[in-house]
């Protein structure tokens, strides 16, 4: 690459970074979860996914560990027993009314079954006239806003981003964030329960052509019909290969955090039987 290519590269990374940081990033929100980490007692996080696996998952109830939680876990029976001092939230349908699912409502579910002080993680990205009621309701939550955008630069504006709570990998999934978060609080150690990640054993193609997955969940009775998989409130079918894509950007974002976490001299620990994530070392059986 000649001179003129590499200071004509040069600029145009600086100006997508400088676009990301106004038009993508919220930077009021820098280091936010940085300092909130600072608050912490405990060194060690174990974040609970939604995999079918967490009903035989030994995570016990540690008490030199912190919980985290993701999605509809507010829908078990272990709920109130866990008391989990964080919950994260990073798919939009949590945040509207679209649709079969009403999301505010399900917010307002989270709300009325907490009865322990807990952080509720929010992309800032999807905080609407709603949900900004919802934070007026008197409740013993504190609602934590995040940015979930990605940012594909230069390797050290990149981290920069990372470091500072400015950009996260590609949240494909709520784990993603939840690690991201986990390795903003800085906790020593982050341990995986129910992250089965293994929808590549499921999904399929019906007879016509829509492709269907067996999604199971721990809090809900095994699926063996399975339902098409759409890319949004209006129900827009994936194509075969969008969908393993989607799947591929989601596990390289696992690598991305194993980098993030090595950096930070962070252990990330999977607990998941039979897991698909290939990137974090795993427990011992």
């Amino acid at each position: 690459m000649n001179l003129f290519k590499k200071v004509r590269k040069k600029i145009g990374d600086e100006k997508r970074y400088y676009q990301f940081l106004y038009n993508k990033t919220n930077l009021s929100l820098k280091d936010n979860l940085n300092k909130l980490g600072s608050y912490k007692q405990n060194s060690m996080l174990r974040i609970l996914g939604n995999g079918k696996s967490l009903n035989d998952s030994l995570y016990g109830f540690a008490n030199d560990a912190d919980y985290m939680v993701v999605n509809k876990q507010v829908l078990s029976e272990s709920f109130e027993a866990i008391k989990p001092k964080y919950y994260v939230l990073a798919d939009p349908v949590f945040f509207s009314r679209h649709g079969r699912f009403d999301g505010i409502r399900f917010i307002n579910q989270i709300i009325d079954r907490t009865k322990w002080d807990m952080h509720l993680f929010i992309p800032y990205c999807y905080v609407n006239k709603e949900i900004e009621e919802l934070i007026q309701k008197e409740s013993l939550i504190d609602f934590v806003f995040y940015n979930s955008f990605s940012y594909y630069g230069p390797e050290k504006k990149r981290n920069y981003c990372y470091d500072h709570n400015l950009a996260m990998p590609s949240v494909g999934n709520v784990i993603v964030a939840a690690i991201a978060i986990g390795l903003a609080l800085k906790y020593k150690e982050i341990h995986l329960f129910g992250v089965d990640h293994d929808w590549t054993k499921s999904i399929y193609v019906d007879n016509k052509n829509q492709v269907c997955l067996e999604d199971n969940h721990f809090y809900k009775k095994q699926d063996k019909n399975g339902s098409i998989v759409v890319k949004n409130f209006d129900g827009e079918p994936y194509k075969l290969h969008e969908a393993l894509k989607m799947y591929t950007r989601m596990f390289e974002s696992y690598w991305e955090l194993k980098e993030i976490a090595d950096r930070y001299g962070i252990r990330i620990i999977n607990n998941t039987q039979g897991s698909f994530i290939d990137a974090f070392e795993r427990a011992e059986v």
